[in-house]
């Protein structure tokens, strides 16, 4: 079940809904934003955004198999997204795993509850396709607090690492 709209100061009521293909090109155009940020803020020499016609495929596949949602005001308008792959766990593939990869949320929205929405409908989503597990890998500069993961039944567990190499 996908989240009710909710009223907030900054906009009007929020829900969260499966991603539209008539959104891909808002989605794209805030992962080539990220990929910029990724490799200024980041210091990385590599670009994480593959061109558009790689973009596009990766969300229909997103979209057909695996978790991608979209956070939209009640005019339609696209606020925020969240993805992640579903697989088996590679050491037991009878454990189901939702592995996000992507949660953004404009900064405009970012103090209304369209993260909180998200990562609910993320979850409902996770568990309706089966999932036993989810991982989450929240970049350095993320506004989500620990304690706010926590309260809601997450565990810290892993720290995540990257080497370009």
């Amino acid at each position: 079940m996908m989240s009710e709209p909710i009223e907030t100061e900054k906009a009007a009521a929020i829900r969260v809904t499966p991603t539209s293909e008539s959104e891909f090109p808002w989605i794209m155009v805030k992962l080539r934003e990220q990929a910029i940020d990724y490799m200024t803020d980041g210091g990385s020499s590599l670009s994480l955004y593959g061109g558009d016609e790689h973009a596009e495929s990766m969300l229909r596949l997103l979209r057909a198999d695996h978790i991608l949602l979209t956070a939209v005001t009640e005019t339609g308008e696209a606020v925020g997204f969240i993805a992640g792959w579903v697989s088996g766990h590679p050491f037991n593939p009878a454990v189901r795993v939702a592995t996000h990869f992507w949660w953004y949320v404009d900064p405009v929205h970012r103090h209304s509850r369209a993260a909180s929405l998200l990562l609910s409908d993320f979850v409902v989503t996770a568990e309706d396709r089966g999932c036993q597990r989810i991982t989450l890998c929240l970049g350095p500069r993320t506004m989500i607090r620990d304690e706010s993961l926590e309260k809601i039944g997450f565990k810290h567990s892993d720290r995540c690492y990257v080497k370009e190499i």
